[in-house]
C-alpha cells in the first residue's frame, strides 16, 4: 500500500529518470507493485511528489535484496505504452486489475494474459 511505501522512509532523490544511461531499474524500468500512472505522493519541503521506492542501490551489496516500487508513468492521457518482450508496444490502461498487470510483467510464472483492449 502507498502509506507502507512512505513509511519505510529513505532519501528523497531529485535526480529523476536523468541517469537512465545507467540501465538502473528506477531510470530505466518499471515494477507492477502498482497499476500505470498510480500515484504514492509524498511531501517534502511544503512539495508534494508522486515517488518511486527503491530500498538501496542496486549492487550495493549481494547480502542484501533490493526491493522497489518503480511505476510506470506517461504524460499519456489514461494510459502508458509498453514494450513487450515479443517487440511489440502496446498500451496498458491506468485501470488494468493489478493482478493482471503482474500477470504480464512476470518472466516465468506461467500466466496467461493479454492486455485488455
Amino acid at each position: 500500500m502507498p502509506a507502507e511505501i512512505v513509511a519505510v522512509g529513505g532519501t528523497f532523490g531529485t535526480t529523476g529518470h536523468t541517469e537512465w544511461v545507467e540501465g538502473k531499474i528506477q531510470q530505466t524500468d518499471f515494477t507492477s507493485v502498482f497499476t500505470p500512472n498510480f500515484q504514492v505522493s509524498f511531501s517534502n519541503a511544503n512539495e508534494v511528489h508522486h515517488i518511486n521506492f527503491v530500498s538501496k542501490l542496486e549492487n550495493l551489496t549481494a547480502a542484501v535484496p533490493t526491493y522497489a516500487a518503480v511505476i510506470a508513468r506517461s504524460y499519456h492521457v489514461g494510459c502508458v505504452r509498453a514494450a513487450l518482450m515479443d517487440g511489440a508496444v502496446q498500451s496498458i490502461t491506468n485501470s488494468i486489475d493489478r493482478n493482471v498487470c503482474r500477470g504480464l510483467t512476470t518472466k516465468s510464472g506461467g500466466e496467461l494474459a493479454s492486455t485488455p483492449r
